[in-house]
């Protein structure tokens, strides 16, 4: 998945204010999906899923450090590993 960063809001706190109002756009098309299973419903969850992602990934992008990110997401994988969260992860592991 590589989804861009997009032109931020002027500070971190309004850039998070963003992700809030993105997020609340996500439960209400996840509502009107689970009110209307069809597939225009199902995209807009997938859509409003994805845009609330960019979002964070864009608040990310605004303070760290690529190497920051990439050390980020090693410990956040490694937590997840060590707690048996990821999908991947076999019963013996």
């Amino acid at each position: 998945m590589h989804l861009k960063v997009c032109k931020p809001e002027e500070t971190m706190e309004a850039q998070l204010e963003h992700c809030g109002r993105e997020m609340e756009e996500l439960v209400q098309a996840l509502a009107q999906y689970r009110n209307n299973p069809d597939m225009k419903h199902r995209a807009e969850v997938l859509f409003e899923a994805m845009d609330t992602i960019t979002c964070l990934w864009t608040f990310i992008a605004m303070e760290f450090s690529k190497a920051e990110i990439e050390a980020g997401i090693e410990f956040i994988n490694n937590k997840n590993y060590v707690r048996h969260y990821l999908l991947e992860q076999g019963e013996d592991d």
